[in-house]
């Protein structure tokens, strides 16, 4: 059988020097030289060093079907423990939403977003028994774009508005806020597992908030937990009262460190 028929091309390298090309050879029996000679019109006359791998033999039908079987009932699961998930978190959103928004501020909403033939959700089996059928009738095209196209690692979360994305409707230092809100809502369902408060740090902390969503974001970080902010706004310092630090960086070196009371 021809070797180029079962093997695969992994690297090339043109332009060697024969001597080169022999050393190589020597040490790595996936190299062969080919001839580069003048029936080649775009190389010069030389040699070619290739790097070959033996190429995977393509599964069958049958392979492939036994592995659809426990790919869709994990991701089944995820999809469930999934939607758990993103209900502690929607309830989280609300309060800090609230605590962080201005008087008025729009009714928002996370939701789970999942393949709309999935909707509504109808437990783990219900779920289990579309991928199943969803991976057989597009099996074809999986093997053909050379990855599984449906499941949740297609998945995402989605904050909504009046039944539309946030991104469509709200300005962006507004988005910003809801970004902060999803951040902190995230924190405070990991420190609530973990039953322990972690430190946080947070780069431009004032960038596109307005000064009383700032304020509350850095009151309601720094109330029980460790709080690094950097700005150069000297306004955001001056926020962590008589308990902060401040320290002034230029060219990523400290050049000035204010001392607290209690150092």
């Amino acid at each position: 059988m021809d070797k180029q028929s079962i093997w695969t091309i992994k690297a090339m390298y043109p332009h060697l020097k024969d001597t080169e090309a022999a050393m190589l050879t020597e040490t790595n029996p996936d190299y062969e030289i080919w001839d580069m000679g003048p029936d080649d019109p775009k190389h010069p006359p030389g040699v070619m060093l290739v790097w070959l791998t033996e190429a995977e033999p393509e599964p069958s039908e049958a392979e492939i079907e036994a592995w659809e079987i426990p790919l869709a009932a994990a991701a089944a699961r995820i999809v469930e423990a999934r939607r758990q998930g993103t209900d502690a978190l929607a309830e989280l959103f609300r309060v800090v939403w609230k605590g962080l928004g201005a008087e008025g501020s729009a009714a928002l909403t996370i939701e789970y977003r999942t393949e709309p033939w999935n909707e509504p959700f109808e437990g783990v089996k219900k779920v289990e028994e579309s991928y199943r059928r969803r991976y057989n009738e597009t099996r074809t095209r999986d093997r053909q774009m050379g990855f599984t196209v449906d499941g949740p690692h297609r998945h995402d979360l989605s904050v909504r508005t009046n039944g539309r994305s946030v991104r469509h409707v709200l300005s962006s230092g507004q988005i910003k806020g809801v970004a902060a809100a999803l951040r902190l809502a995230s924190l405070t369902q990991v420190e609530r597992e973990r039953n322990e408060h972690l430190p946080v740090i947070v780069d431009d902390v004032d960038a596109e908030l307005d000064g009383r969503a700032l304020t509350l974001l850095v009151e309601r970080l720094g109330r029980e937990r460790q709080l690094f902010l950097s700005s150069t706004n000297e306004h955001v310092a001056e926020m962590a009262g008589p308990q902060g630090c401040r320290i002034w960086l230029e060219n990523g070196a400290c050049v000035s460190r204010e001392k607290r009371k209690d150092d």
